[in-house]
């Protein structure tokens, strides 16, 4: 089980002001739907849609360029444990660093798990693999693939099967997304409701697939695995379009300047990125003690990424909040970088 994650507030006894740990887009919750969604809280006393049929066919008509069937699941979480199970005891590939769910669910099912830099992601050394594990933005470092690449190598490699998680997708200017186009037979991409309409406490997301990969993922899920109003927030935003490009676009432009100011100080090492987040290393001090100072001194939380692998006690993640908030971390940290002096 993950140990140590974004927004977890209450690992810390302070209050949190303002939370720079989850990469879901700023006040992304859509009013209309909240009011919406308390509206049937009556429907709590019955079960939901056993197989969440109602919400897989919104989810296919937005996708239906891609030709590939929708498997809707608790979170992208359920996803990634249903194929790691489909592939019990495979070999699977997984670059660094990368979500650390990845690695938990192909050790569940005993995968024989393969490490690799994301250099090394090419035809010849993926070869002998089942399964290849990608971020399509990657988390934490918002490194992206381009989806003719992955194309090509999912079509030299038929004998391996790619997943391609996209939960970032759409909160990056540089990730184009896959389901535009048919799927490969052998590319399944993960999805998730959670990071711009700000749905993480229902586990909302979702899976394409191609027929006969669709086919064998059915069987093993558990019936009633998503809630009543995560199925009623499906439908919803399927019925009322939500366009959080502006949004998106000036949080984007945040996260740009955030990173440029931190990377004025030499004792920072800033990953560039193209997503909402951006992974940094402090070359004094270490990422815990400078997350515990911003808890204590300034109610700022911060991802500590140092239990990410092949990241060191260094990393840490932040996600671009308000302009202001960004103002106030840029500062809080400078005030923490000088105090190391």
């Amino acid at each position: 089980m993950l140990q140590g994650h974004g927004n977890n507030r209450n690992a810390f006894p302070g209050k949190i002001s303002c939370d720079f740990s989850s990469n879901v887009l700023p006040a992304a919750l859509p009013g209309d739907l909240l009011e919406h969604l308390k509206g049937r809280l009556e429907t709590l006393s019955d079960y939901p849609e056993v197989d969440a049929a109602s919400a897989a066919r919104c989810l296919q008509t937005q996708h239906a360029a891609s030709g590939a069937g929708v498997l809707v699941t608790n979170g992208s979480t359920e996803a990634f444990y249903l194929l790691a199970h489909l592939f019990r005891g495979a070999r699977s590939g997984i670059v660094l660093p990368s979500f650390a769910e990845y690695e938990d669910a192909a050790r569940c099912y005993r995968h024989q798990i393969s490490f690799l830099k994301a250099e090394a992601v090419n035809v010849k050394n993926c070869r002998q693999l089942d399964l290849l594990w990608l971020g399509q933005p990657n988390n934490p470092d918002g490194r992206c693939w381009s989806p003719h690449f992955l194309r090509e190598l999912a079509q030299s490699l038929p004998q391996t099967t790619l997943l391609i998680d996209e939960a970032y997708q759409e909160l990056c200017s540089d990730a184009e997304g896959l389901t535009t186009q048919v799927l490969p037979p052998n590319m399944v991409v993960v999805r998730s409701l959670t990071k711009i309409y700000g749905l993480a406490g229902l586990r909302a997301g979702y899976l394409l697939a191609q027929g006969k990969l669709l086919e064998k993922l059915q069987p093993l899920r558990m019936p009633w695995s998503v809630n009543s109003l995560a199925l009623a927030a499906i439908t919803w935003l399927h019925a009322h379009p939500t366009d959080h490009k502006p949004q998106i676009n000036e949080t984007l432009s945040e996260a740009r300047k955030l990173q440029k100011a931190l990377r004025q100080r030499p004792e920072l090492e800033v990953t560039p990125s193209a997503c909402n987040f951006f992974l940094t290393r402090t070359r004094v001090g270490t990422a815990a003690d400078l997350q515990r100072y911003l808890v204590a001194e300034h109610g700022l939380l911060i991802r500590n990424a140092d239990n990410f692998r092949g990241l060191g006690p260094g990393h840490f993640r932040v996600a671009a909040q308000t302009p202001a908030a960004n103002l106030q971390l840029q500062k809080a940290i400078v005030e923490w970088l000088n105090q190391q002096q």
